[in-house]
């Protein structure tokens, strides 16, 4: 079990170098009894930091906490579940206030709320916050960056780009974890600190001291400025080296102490009769509940616990003192012997340890059980949430259920209710985002070869799959069957390789592509960008290689794809090469050579990019993917919107784009290998999102895709994955 740690807490609230005997921004709620339920088993402290024109500050603040300890202390599920809920409450409740007030009347919130559960810190923090915990040498905050915690001043921050309480309607507060230990040292802080001292001075307030000394450090640092902090020592009273403050912030501080030193005096009588007083601040002490004293005298004794019934069964069964035989009672009389007193001792005192064993079992159990329960409730009502709402809120939704309920399945992994709720999620999520399910892929082959091979391309002609690989230089040809769902062979027929000399030379292809000539005799024949500015196309009778000339196509400093697009009777083939920023454009002539004076494809806007080009698609338009998922649509040398509007999320590591119907630029699709997302993504030519495809959860994933071929034929699409070669129906 983990141990459950006393604490000594400090406060500061300093407006204008004037203490306030009083604020509302502090609250500090204490537990009162080892064993007590509920309320008492937690340490619950908050820091309210108000923002803007609100009348009374004091006000808000003080309903703020309120409210969160209303919220929080009676609910069910995880601390962090009951922090998040309390924070979001009083948040509603300050926005539903701000609309009814006068724009002059209006303000925001920043809290700071840290829950102590046995040696677990819960913070959840939302808007203007500072909490810092010293462990050791280190001193860690948090949070880490925040634009509150800049060093400009706060009204000079944009609250549309920060979370605050009371500026939006629904907020996510912050939350954080942390193991504690002894001597560790938890401050909530206003988040003027970061703008009154540098982080050395901080470091030296707060690290190897105790929440007395810290206190008056930063009290010390706020000098005449305005700086609101508690402290909490772990375990105060161990060993361990207190530096209370630089020499220098025990300088500054040594007046203040010295004032405060007669008031706190004054205070010390009543002081010793307060059992528990929640946000008064005052000049630094140790808490009551951390100084352990007895409160006898000072209020009716309370309830005894578990432990202190045990122990006094166990008193009662020991022998009796010797002042007890001298108020007149004989030796032995009215007592049981000592040796069965001691008997007795050791059956009950192994009994009660079982008793308290499956007592505090049956407890944590029990307490399990309902954060389960909350957590599933949760999830339940983000679900139905996800009923209504645009896509993106739909998905956030349905996006923190499941994340409910994979912690849930990870503290109890049988629970088939959960299981289930999570089908239902990822049902949910296929539908707001648009996700086709792949049940079936046909593989056609698996390319087989060295270790070197590596299929990278494809190109499709009527009924041929052409291959490109890059690894050993080779193009292949396979032949698909009637029903263009199988090969004739799954041997191909090798084209172009290392070995193979065209027009006497060796050539190393780059891209291929095949001609498209509107059912042309030349329609879908081969064509192949080879390194040095050539151009091979497979024709003639018998079908051979031949080399077509590129006119000053040597100029291409690092080709990356090629592409042809027939506007009759004009045969264009385009090439695009990033490390110039450009899209070169050929026409064939007569005699098919392509040495009609070649131009660059003439972009009007100088800010168009091309230099991370992966690959490009025409219909008249041309769409130029890049590697940051970004797609250029190009139409007559100007840039036309292509928002890739409704996806859920952006492309990551795009490497092909294909198209359907390149004859028109309005009617047909394009396609995305997006393989750092292990989907194919389908857009309208207008660039709005139509729907992805994902392999079902029980098929081979799309986890190495390489390229992909619309088949104009059918309503399919040919793709490379890895070594396979294969196709999906876009009908399913």
């Amino acid at each position: 079990m983990a141990p459950r740690f006393k604490t000594a807490v400090a406060q500061l609230c300093v407006v204008d170098g004037e203490w306030q005997e009083r604020t509302d921004q502090l609250r500090v709620v204490e537990p009162r009894a080892l064993l007590s339920l509920g309320k008492g088993r937690d340490a619950l402290y908050l820091l309210l930091e108000p923002m803007g024109s609100f009348p009374d500050p004091d006000d808000v603040c003080r309903r703020l906490a309120d409210l969160i300890e209303q919220a929080y202390w009676p609910g069910r599920g995880s601390i962090t579940a009951r922090l998040r809920y309390a924070i979001q409450e009083a948040n509603r409740t300050l926005f539903e206030e701000n609309l009814q007030a006068k724009v002059e009347e209006r303000g925001i919130v920043g809290i700071s709320c840290a829950v102590l559960h046995n040696d677990s810190l819960f913070l959840a923090q939302a808007g203007p916050s500072l909490v810092y915990l010293a462990h050791g040498d280190e001193l860690r905050r948090f949070p880490a960056d925040s634009p509150w915690l800049s060093r400009r001043a706060p009204n000079a921050i944009n609250a549309r780009q920060a979370t605050a309480v009371g500026w939006r309607r629904e907020i996510e507060p912050d939350l954080f974890h942390a193991q504690v230990a002894k001597s560790d040292l938890i401050v909530l802080a206003s988040t003027s600190l970061v703008r009154l001292a540098d982080e050395a001075e901080i470091v030296g307030a707060l690290v190897q001291t105790d929440s007395e000394s810290a206190i008056s450090a930063l009290e010390a640092l706020a000098e005449g400025a305005t700086l609101a902090a508690i402290a909490i020592e772990i375990e105060p009273g161990t060993t361990r080296v207190r530096q209370a403050a630089t020499a220098a912030t025990r300088g500054r501080a040594s007046a203040r102490a010295a004032q405060a030193a007669t008031a706190q005096a004054e205070r010390a009588e009543a002081a010793e009769a307060e059992i528990y007083r929640p946000a008064a601040p005052r000049r630094p002490r140790a808490s009551e509940y951390a100084a352990g004293r007895s409160a006898a005298g000072a209020a009716p004794a309370p309830a005894r616990s578990l432990l202190q019934r045990i122990g006094a069964i166990g008193q009662g069964l020991l022998p009796e003192r010797q002042t007890a035989a001298k108020g007149g009672a004989t030796p032995g009389q009215g007592a049981l012997p000592t040796a069965l007193r001691i008997g007795l001792i050791a059956l009950i005192i192994p009994a009660l340890i079982a008793i308290v064993y499956f007592w505090n079992s049956a407890r944590l159990e029990r307490e399990r059980q309902a954060q389960i329960a909350a957590k599933l409730a949760t999830a339940g009502q983000l679900v139905a949430a996800a009923q209504a709402g645009t896509p993106p809120e739909q998905r956030s939704a349905l996006y923190q259920a499941d994340a409910l309920l994979v912690q849930l399945l990870t503290e109890s992994p049988q629970h088939q209710e959960a299981s289930a709720l999570r089908q239902q999620i990822a049902a949910r999520l296929d539908e707001v985002n648009k996700v086709s399910r792949v049940n079936f892929v046909g593989e056609l082959t698996r390319i087989t070869g060295t270790d070197s091979i590596r299929p990278s391309r494809l190109a499709m002609g009527q009924s041929e799959i052409y291959v490109l690989d890059t690894g050993i230089g080779r193009v292949a040809k396979y032949t698909l069957d009637e029903t263009r769902q199988s090969l004739k062979s799954e041997i191909p027929e090798i084209l172009l390789d290392a070995s193979t000399v065209v027009d006497g030379n060796k050539r190393t292809p780059l891209d291929i592509t095949c001609l498209r000539m509107a059912l042309r005799p030349e329609d879908g024949n081969l064509v192949i960008l080879a390194q040095g500015g050539t151009i091979l196309e497979r024709g003639g009778q018998p079908l051979r290689l031949v080399a077509r000339a590129l006119e000053n196509g040597a100029a291409l400093r690092a080709p990356q794809a090629v592409e042809t697009y027939y506007d009759a009777p004009n045969l264009y083939l385009y090439v695009l090469d990033p490390a110039e920023n450009v899209i070169k454009k050929f026409q064939a002539t007569a005699d098919g050579s392509y040495t009609d004076a070649p131009e660059d494809y003439r972009l009007t806007d100088p800010t168009i990019t091309l230099r991370d080009g992966v690959d490009l698609a025409i219909d008249g338009s041309i769409y130029v993917l890049l590697k940051n998922g970004e797609i250029v649509k190009l139409f007559q040398g100007k840039e036309v919107d292509f928002p890739q509007e409704g996806l859920d999320q952006p492309l990551s590591n795009p490497v092909a784009i294909a198209i359907s119907r390149p004859d028109d630029m309005s009617k047909g699709s394009v396609y995305v290998a997006d393989a750092g997302n292990q989907r194919i993504v389908e857009f309208d030519k207008a660039g709005h999102f139509s729907r992805q495809f994902r392999p079902a959860a029980d098929k081979l994933p799309f986890d190495d895709l390489r390229d992909i071929a619309v088949d104009g034929a059918t309503p399919r699409l040919f793709l490379l994955n890895g070594t396979m070669l294969g196709f999906i129906n876009l009908s399913d």
